[in-house]
């Protein structure tokens, strides 16, 4: 459902990169599958970008494609701050 025409009430995502500080990478295992992973937190994720979060019988379930635009929004945000660096560097 990438299709623009498929849309409604489109907004860019703001504070992008502040949203992301607020995300703390981790490993895990699962309680009952011992194999380490990685990933973000459920309820942390929930704080920033609850359009992310699905909760199935009281489990909270990422849908981590719902959060590239929020990714690529950042990279944005850096990108701009490095080019200012740049313009204001000796």
């Amino acid at each position: 459902t990438s299709d623009a025409r498929l849309k409604t009430a489109i907004a860019p995502i703001r504070d992008a990169l502040a949203k992301l500080q607020h995300l703390q990478g981790v490993t895990f295992e699962l309680v009952d599958d011992p194999r380490p992973r990685m990933g973000l937190l459920a309820q942390d994720v929930q704080a920033v970008a609850p359009e992310a979060v699905i909760e199935t019988e009281g489990i909270l379930r990422l849908a981590y494609g719902n959060l590239i635009g929020l990714l690529v929004e950042a990279i944005k945000d850096l990108a701009l701050e490095v080019d200012q660096l740049k313009r204001t560097a000796p």
